[in-house]
């Protein structure tokens, strides 16, 4: 992914603005479709609590922050990108609207990446199905609503691991995206 170039940005919807902008422009229409899908099934769940693994510069990170949120983990290996433009945007935006900002910097699979629960699940890290199963393991039986992965089309052995986990488990596949590089969507039964 190409990184957004960021550093005139001011407010929470300037940077989500300017970031979707440039990944569109980057990668093509329909690159952060994802980004609607998580507004559309937040607000069809009322969600309240939201895990992000794989958080880069926080393009999706700031997508879900606009929809106030009550509780929103980031986790990444390595925040850098994210505390270049978003981390004191976000902090600003959390303090005024009474939002649980926790940032986690640690793989996703590690003990200390765990929350006691999320509404909605967001999964943009590693690209690699048994990755994902790792990932699924750690976070799925504390997610209670809905679990996204954004990029199953491009690499569809993705969107295969997710089909397979809710086939084995109670969740089921809502939604397959095949645009650009893709989304999939798994909703608990």
């Amino acid at each position: 992914m190409k990184k957004s170039v960021l550093n005139h940005v001011k407010t929470l919807k300037q940077f989500h603005t300017e970031i979707y902008k440039q990944q569109e422009e980057n990668h093509r229409e329909h690159y952060c479709a994802v980004h609607d899908a998580i507004v559309k099934y937040w607000n069809l769940g009322k969600c309240q609590s939201y895990m992000e693994l794989g958080v880069h510069q926080g393009g999706t990170a700031s997508n879900i922050l606009l929809q106030k949120p009550k509780k929103v983990v980031l986790v990444d290996k390595n925040l850098d990108l994210y505390r270049e433009y978003l981390e004191p945007i976000a902090i600003h935006y959390c303090d005024q609207n009474d939002i649980d900002l926790k940032t986690k910097e640690c793989e996703s699979i590690d003990l200390y990446a765990m929350e006691v629960e999320c509404d909605m699940l967001f999964i943009d890290s590693y690209h690699k199905p048994d990755y994902m199963i790792q990932e699924l393991s750690t976070h799925a039986h504390n997610t209670k609503k809905y679990i996204i992965a954004h990029d199953t089309y491009s690499v569809k052995s993705l969107h295969e691991c997710l089909e397979n986990f809710a086939m084995k488990n109670k969740w089921e596949v809502l939604e397959y995206n095949k645009k650009n590089v893709g989304y999939t969507v798994l909703g608990r039964k």
